[in-house]
């Protein structure tokens, strides 16, 4: 630390602060349309941000509470609230497109379960309960929530959670695939996934959906070099993009 005459102190802190930020874009050209502005500044970490289809309103997890809990913001009116609070983790919050609905889950150890709230809080529905380890949701064009989970020993799958129908996706034997950073693309026929390669390192690959689960290196697609960490696709609307 250095202290000025004025009482000020100048000094160097190395704790892990994640902020989200919005970037206006056209996402059907990969064209930026303003500039950056940033959305959360609390001292936490803050990620894993889901946006309505509008642009209104978020939801992420955050640590702000000293665990991960789940909030959301209008971002008309500038107003954020906590929707979880407990001392188990609440992770991967997902809201449905016009933004009155998210779901979540919850972690207990290796048991999840699966919940489902409005935006606007109160009670919320418990869904499912599984005991799959991590996992992410994906809303569909016609309301469906689709939910990626991993089972030992690394296959890796799609539920459907209005049908409970459940689909094997991919399998290795030698990669530690999961598919918490996997989706769809909107017309269903591809994926879109990280593969790690190294710790803390991944490269993102897209494979073709085709009923036959994939289960072989040569049936996926390397988008990316591995001198890129690559994580966290997210499809343009027209399916001609990944972020």
């Amino acid at each position: 630390p250095s202290a000025a005459p004025d009482g000020r102190i100048l000094f160097a802190s190395r704790t892990q602060n994640i902020d989200i930020w919005s970037l206006p874009l056209n996402a059907d050209a990969a064209a930026p349309k303003g500039r950056l502005a940033r959305l959360t500044s609390d001292p936490s970490i803050d990620r894993r941000t889901s946006l309505s289809r509008d642009g209104k309103r978020i939801a992420w997890e955050t640590s702000r509470r000293g665990n991960f809990d789940v909030w959301v913001k209008d971002l008309v009116s500038g107003n954020e609230k906590g929707l979880t609070s407990s001392p188990l983790r609440e992770h991967m919050p997902a809201l449905s497109p016009d933004g009155s609905r998210l779901v979540y889950d919850v972690h207990d150890g290796e048991k999840v379960t699966i919940f489902e709230s409005s935006f606007q809080g109160g009670e919320p529905v418990r869904i499912r309960e599984e005991n799959v380890g991590q996992g992410s949701f994906q809303w569909t064009t016609k309301g469906d929530v689709l939910y990626f989970d991993r089972e030992p020993p690394g296959s890796v799958g799609l539920m459907n959670l209005s049908s409970n129908r459940r689909t094997v996706l991919l399998r290795h034997p030698e990669f530690n695939l999961s598919l918490a950073d996997a989706r769809l693309s909107p017309d269903g026929r591809w994926v879109a996934f990280p593969v790690p390669f190294a710790p803390h390192r991944s490269r993102l690959a897209v494979a073709r959906v085709s009923g036959t689960v994939i289960e072989n290196e040569r049936d996926w697609i390397y988008l990316m070099p591995e001198t890129m960490n690559s994580l966290q696709p997210e499809w343009s609307p027209n399916g001609e993009w990944l972020y």
